[in-house]
């Protein structure tokens, strides 16, 4: 016995056909008392009416806010006197940003099969020059026959982020001023396809980034994290922290220095008064437009790449400064023969 069609929504057989889905082709329905329209065996991308659970402050049901490829935004739907909201990332998309977010993937190769200048040239026109894999093979092979491969090339490109990731620990940096006024803002970077959250504290007259952290979500908790590693870099809290009027900042920040520091919040491309955000909304179109030039990026490879770019950010004189960013706070000293050749290369 064939059994009659029913709406998802209120349980009705009062349906009517409404045409056919224009990219599966599939028979579309509408019901005629609640007027929602659906194809059958297919999961509505609706989902008011979901069970999301109960805010745990105030009691009351969760909706969803925002639906992505990589994670759902829940918040409560008293909006006006409650703020609670969090992100559940989706399964598949957890084992992808840990991989991404891993920190134990640099490791020093024991050597090298080819010569160290043949790998500093190598190295140099895959992130300075932007060649591709093959296009470098090409190049190589015009002076030495038996050129790399691209797999190798790859290998030494990860091989490679074992010497800038030194410069961003406290190992071999001697931290003497400590920055003063931090400016903290995020950005979107996709990486395979998926939205990654990059977020940076930068110092506010030495311009050198003192902490950053790629994030699946951009919750508070990613703030918070980015907000000790800062502190850890620094030794020393800030006196005033400027950032835009991001709920998650704001919470994060009373959350970690218990209101000891003054906090401004700002509007985008301010200009005039004391502070504003735009040196580091600068810095975010610096590194996307080195970021956009790979095409696909792999997760470590991504994560390689925003390292080196900040590593070169804060060991390369800028212009205003006429100094690295780096040198003015901190001296460097104690460092590896090899891992100065890497940065003399480079810089």
């Amino acid at each position: 016995m064939r059994v009659k069609k029913r709406c998802p929504k209120c349980l009705s057989f009062n349906l009517t056909r409404f045409g056919k889905d224009p990219k599966t082709g599939k028979q579309k329905y509408r019901c005629k008392d609640c007027k929602y329209q659906f194809i059958e065996g297919k999961i509505p991308s609706k989902t008011r009416d979901l069970n999301l659970g109960i805010c745990p402050k105030c009691g009351k049901k969760l909706h969803l806010r925002k639906r992505n490829k990589n994670t759902l935004q829940i918040r409560c739907s008293d909006r006006i006197n409650c703020r609670y909201s969090f992100s559940y990332v989706y399964r598949d998309f957890k084992r992808f940003s840990e991989e991404a977010e891993n920190e134990d993937f640099f490791k020093i190769p024991k050597y090298f099969k080819y010569p160290v200048s043949l790998v500093f040239k190598a190295l140099k026109m895959y992130f300075v020059y932007k060649l591709s894999l093959r296009a470098i093979k090409r190049e190589l092979s015009l002076v030495y026959p038996k050129a790399p491969s691209p797999t190798t090339i790859l290998k030494w490109v990860r091989n490679l982020g074992y010497f800038f990731s030194l410069l961003s620990s406290n190992k071999f940096v001697e931290i003497k001023n400590p920055s003063k006024i931090w400016l903290v803002d995020d950005s979107v970077i996709k990486i395979k396809g998926r939205k990654f959250r990059l977020f940076v504290v930068l110092g506010y007259s030495e311009r050198v980034v003192l902490a950053w952290y790629l994030s699946a979500t951009g919750d508070k908790e990613a703030v918070k994290k980015v907000l000790l590693l800062a502190l850890q870099f620094n030794k020393e809290k800030p006196s005033c922290i400027v950032s835009d009027f991001a709920q998650n900042i704001q919470e994060a920040v009373r959350e970690v220095f218990k209101d000891n520091v003054l906090h401004i919040r700002v509007r985008l491309f301010k200009k005039g008064g004391c502070f504003s955000n735009n040196r580091l909304e600068r810095f975010f179109s610096t590194i996307k437009e080195r970021f956009k030039l790979r095409k696909q990026p792999k997760s470590f490879i991504s994560k390689l790449q925003i390292l080196i770019i900040i590593a070169l950010y804060n060991l390369s004189p800028h212009n205003s400064i006429k100094e690295a960013p780096l040198r003015m706070i901190a001296q460097i000293k104690n460092i590896p023969y090899y891992v100065e050749g890497v940065i003399k290369c480079f810089v």
